[in-house]
């Protein structure tokens, strides 16, 4: 899983609070996405 091992990446660097926000960013933007498309197929079926 993407996330997880990014985490780990993080974690065992030692994080900046700027790459991280940068992260969680992303994977919520990522959600958001998968939410949408699976919105999109439910109303298409």
């Amino acid at each position: 899983d993407y996330l997880t091992s990014s985490l780990k990446l993080f974690g065992s660097s030692g994080t900046n609070p700027e790459t991280l926000s940068r992260v969680m960013n992303y994977t919520q933007f990522k959600s958001n996405h998968s939410l949408a498309v699976k919105r999109m197929t439910i109303s298409k079926l």
